[in-house]
């Protein structure tokens, strides 16, 4: 299963009831389109939200992609957060712009 993050993962884009608590797919990833750094630092906004990422990492076992690359989950596979086969899977299919920061993140669905 694949979730597209809503609006940035602003704190009041994802459902927890009826969203993403209910998204139970052993193999869930998600895709955050954020650029944390602009958001923060130019906006002052809180985007991603910290509990709402949190809880992206632990449903998805940091199978979760950022557009900006940024995070422990980002999407290098050196820093697997669980090395088990479906991480390796989902590293596997990852491919992110060599840019800094990137330009864009490829993810081929298995």
């Amino acid at each position: 299963m694949f979730y597209k993050v809503g609006h940035h993962g602003s704190h009041n884009a994802t459902l927890e009831s009826g969203g993403l608590e209910d998204m139970s797919h052993p193999g869930l990833t998600a895709a955050l389109p954020v650029n944390e750094v602009f958001a923060k630092g130019t906006k002052h906004w809180e985007m991603p939200a910290a509990k709402l990422y949190q809880r992206l990492q632990e449903r998805t076992e940091g199978r979760l992609l950022r557009s900006d690359g940024i995070g422990p989950y980002a999407v290098a596979a050196d820093t697997q957060p669980i090395p088990n086969a479906a991480w390796t899977t989902f590293a596997n299919n990852v491919f992110v712009d060599g840019r800094t920061p990137p330009l864009y993140v490829d993810y081929y669905l298995p």
